[in-house]
This record gives C-alpha cells, sequence and structure tokens, in this order.
C-alpha cells in the first residue's frame, strides 16, 4: 500500500450511508468520524503481520486516504447479463475491435484470467518493480490478449498518438482483412509515424492551402482504394501512389514527399475516419 497509489474495493452493491460517511471523511482529509477514529486507533493492531513496526497516525492517514470503493459492479454480480455487452462496448471505445460474440467470450475470459492471477498470491517485499511485475497489468498483457502487434503499437507511440491502441487495432484490422502479413502492418505503421512526424513539422512552414491540398489528395486516393469491405491491400496501393507522386510534382506540390511518407498519410486518413 506504501508504494501504491490507490487500494480499490469492488463490490457489487451500494455502499450503506454509515460507509459512505466514512469515504466522504477520509476524502475530506478530516478524520473527524467515529469510524475513521476507530479505523485510525486499531490499524497497526489489524495488520501486525503487515506492519513490522507501528505506522504513525499521519502515515496511517496517508494509507488510508488511498482506499477508493467502486460499487455496483456488474461482473461481480451473480447471475448479472449486462457484464458481457459492457465489456465489449468498453473494449470497442478503446481499440476499435468490434466483437463477434466467440470473440468477445475469449477475450473476457483471457483479461479476468489475467486479473485473477495479478490478484492472487502473496509480494515478499514491496516495492515499485515488485508491484509491477506480480499485481500489475502492462500493455503488453493488453495488447497480446487484443492480439495487437506490440511493434506497430511502439511504432505509432513515436509519433505521439493520443490513440495508439486504437490506431494500431484500426490499421491492423483494415490490413489483415486483405491477408497482409504481420510485417506489412509494422510497416505500415512506421510509415503513418513518419508521416504524423513530417505533419506537425510542416504543418506552420508549408501553405496551408498547399497542405489541406494534399491531404485532400491522399484522402481521394483513400477513398478510391478501399475495398467495399473496408480492407486495403497494399500491393494495389503502389500505381496510384505512383500516380499522385506525378501530381503533385506537376503541382509544385511534392516538397520533401516520398511514396513511404505518401502510403503512411493514406493509413492517417484511414485512421481519422475510423476514430
Amino acid at each position: 500500500m506504501k508504494n501504491s497509489d490507490s487500494v480499490v474495493f469492488q463490490t457489487n452493491i451500494n455502499n450503506g450511508d454509515d460507509v459512505e460517511k466514512v469515504i466522504e471523511d477520509i476524502e475530506a482529509g478530516t478524520f473527524q468520524n467515529k469510524f475513521s477514529e476507530v479505523l485510525i486507533d486499531r490499524f497497526n493492531k489489524c495488520f501486525p503481520e503487515e506492519v513490522s513496526n507501528e505506522l504513525s497516525e499521519g502515515e496511517i492517514k496517508l494509507r488510508l486516504s488511498k482506499l477508493k470503493f467502486e460499487t455496483d459492479v456488474q461482473h461481480l454480480k451473480s447471475g448479472d447479463d449486462n457484464f458481457e455487452p459492457i465489456a465489449k462496448n468498453a473494449i470497442y471505445k478503446f481499440s476499435e475491435v468490434d466483437l463477434g460474440h466467440t470473440e468477445t467470450r475469449e477475450i473476457l475470459m483471457k483479461l479476468l484470467e489475467l486479473v485473477e492471477n495479478k490478484s492472487s498470491g502473496v509480494i515478499a517485499e514491496l516495492t515499485q518493480e515488485s508491484i509491477e511485475q506480480y499485481a500489475g497489468i502492462a500493455i503488453e498483457d493488453l495488447l497480446s490478449i487484443l492480439s495487437i502487434s506490440k511493434d506497430a503499437y511502439n511504432n505509432l507511440l513515436e509519433s505521439g498518438d493520443s490513440k495508439v491502441i486504437k490506431s494500431a487495432s484500426i490499421i491492423q484490422r483494415t490490413l489483415s482483412s486483405a491477408g497482409a502479413s504481420i510485417e506489412e502492418v509494422e510497416y505500415i505503421s512506421r510509415c503513418k509515424t513518419n508521416w504524423d512526424l513530417w505533419h506537425r513539422k510542416n504543418r506552420h512552414v508549408l501553405f496551408e492551402f498547399d497542405l489541406q491540398s494534399i491531404n485532400s489528395m491522399v484522402r481521394e486516393l483513400l477513398n478510391s482504394s478501399i475495398r467495399s469491405d473496408g480492407s486495403l491491400h497494399l500491393a494495389s496501393l503502389r500505381s496510384p501512389i505512383k500516380d499522385l507522386v506525378s501530381k503533385l510534382e506537376s503541382e509544385d506540390l511534392m516538397y520533401d514527399l516520398n511514396p513511404e511518407l505518401i502510403l503512411g498519410g493514406i493509413f492517417a486518413e484511414l485512421v481519422k475516419g475510423k476514430s
């Protein structure tokens, strides 16, 4: 508890009035509620094995202030039917992964198993490293469960993408549905990252009319290339990109662009359109 930001207690019901008053008292930092005083008075005795040296009143208050309650939690309810659709919507919101029933069940089981494994057992020595190793859920764990390439994620992260999981998911699903390999997904992710960096560098350098014209041409190329099922085939973009390069050169809009940057721009527009 010393090294954690908070300790969350989940329950399938709502708190009673007395509990709510204790929580409000602790959150306000007043510690004047009679039950808060009891907790402070008996804290060391409640945890004789965990507390080797008695904690001071200030140390106890600091630890109690980290306690958080989450009430009416759906997945803790016996026989509740709302958890699966709620979880499915949450997965879609943060990853853009629209799951079928079988996929939903499979991912939910993996997520619950991961949380269960990280919530059980004893951590002998409490350090930030040991807590992260034995009790923390890292982004790598979630990428694996969602079948999102770690390298693609890291490539997009370099561009400062604020919705990197969603971007990686959109790119991977769009390419995979056309039979692309994981190497293609990672290559496209690098191209998009380079486009984002180029675009950020030049948005205050180029005339806005020129930059918006380039964006419009790239978007038009995307719209004419994407298949009816929403997939994109990498090889089918070669000729359209060459044609666009010729057009940009003829209109003095090529600047320091190249085919790979334009390819990245196509997928940047794809992500923007689906986010």
